[in-house]
């Protein structure tokens, strides 16, 4: 029999890790087993019910793929009439449940549903996809958005891009494609960072240290030190200063290549506008290859023409410095998340954190070993 790690299951299942650990702990997945530090889940494993959910089986989790599917919780959102096909869509990490939507005029949409509780984020976020769409940005077409299930549940309605995931199609790609999609990547980036923001947004600096001291302050206090992990502290106390001045732009919250589509025409579309963190702030944070998860290495292809794709060129000389100390952070993060917040297997957060000394040579060399230079490009 096959068997799968924590991560895997979480792709193959579309919830988080932390989700799948939590499933472990409570003994609610059959047949897994740990093998020394490492969970083992059978391949064939079938996936938990949510037990937040269990209430809305009826509703979500028991929904035909037809178009004859009854669906009563959906009967309020006003274009509802117009639904022809109704198919769920199991892809992705958030818990928001997804449909494919088709309606009688062959208009093809997405259609999210968010407990009521998230209206408040979810509004910031279909609001941040309201000014990316009339900037210009390739992005689904917001379409429409309110309470539905008598005020229980959030909607959202977007039109469905025609385009294939850059994560799963990027790997197959020639090394030279790879880069001129990261150039393609790195323009859309800055035409996402030119849309107005706030005037009066708190310091950067202050903002992003108390995230680093509360790290720092995590690791100091659980049994989880190392010496790369203390030389990443004082690292990340020593240039504090890095982040001083930083301008602030819109930002998209979550840019990764989870979250772009690979279009016909080969331009690139992003989707999943994350307000979870801010939708203003340091436009080189976003460039940290870590965001689309830890323990991966990125394509070092990609990345560069991300990179000079944005410059237009190549970084001005504060780049990869400001762009270390965010590395630093990142690596400070997994091992703290996955060694006791259970956000995934302890050997990732501490292989991601070796890996980001690797790339930096313990942070003497801001530039990243990844980043190609003009003439290996």
């Amino acid at each position: 029999m096959k068997y799968l790690s924590v991560k895997e299951t979480s792709v193959k299942w579309g919830i988080t890790v932390r989700r799948v650990l939590q499933y472990l702990k409570d003994n609610r997945i059959n047949g897994a087993y740990m093998m020394g530090s490492t969970w083992a889940i059978p391949e064939n494993a079938e996936k938990p019910i949510d037990p937040r959910r269990a209430r809305k089986l009826n509703k979500f989790e028991d929904v035909a793929s037809s178009e004859s599917s009854d669906l009563p919780f959906l009967h309020d959102i006003p274009s509802y009439g117009t639904f022809t096909k109704i198919e769920p869509i199991t892809k992705g990490w958030s818990d928001d449940k997804k449909y494919y939507i088709e309606t009688v005029d062959s208009r093809r949409m997405l259609l999210r549903i968010s407990d009521a509780d998230e209206l408040e984020r979810k509004k910031a976020e279909y609001s941040m996809m309201e000014r990316v769409y009339a900037h210009g940005v390739i992005t689904s077409e917001p379409l429409g958005f309110g309470l539905c299930d008598n005020g229980k549940n959030v909607y959202s309605l977007s039109g469905w891009l025609n385009a294939k995931d850059l994560k799963e199609v990027l790997p197959l790609l020639p090394e030279t494609e790879q880069y001129m999609l990261g150039m393609t990547a790195g323009k859309t980036l800055r035409k996402i960072y030119s849309i107005p923001t706030l005037d009066n947004a708190e310091p950067w600096s202050d903002w992003f240290y108390r995230k680093v001291q509360g790290r720092i302050n995590f690791y100091n206090e659980n049994p989880i030190k190392s010496e790369s992990g203390d030389s990443i502290v004082h690292y990340l106390q020593d240039n504090k200063h890095l982040l001083d001045g930083r301008p602030q732009t819109f930002i998209h919250g979550d840019f990764n290549i989870s979250n772009m589509m690979l279009m016909p025409d080969k331009q690139i579309g992003v989707i999943d506008f994350n307000s979870y963190n801010k939708d203003h702030g340091d436009p080189w944070w976003e460039f940290d290859p870590c965001m689309d998860g830890w323990g991966s290495e990125p394509s070092a292809y990609f990345f560069t023409g991300l990179i000079k794709g944005y410059f237009n060129g190549e970084p001005p000389n504060d780049f990869f410095k400001v762009f270390s100390y965010y590395l630093a952070y990142d690596a400070l993060a997994a091992l703290c998340d996955t060694s006791v917040h259970n956000q995934g297997e302890p050997e990732v957060g501490r292989r991601h954190m070796e890996s980001i000394m690797r790339w930096t040579d313990n942070f003497q060399n801001p530039i990243p070993t990844w980043y190609l230079s003009e003439k290996q490009a």
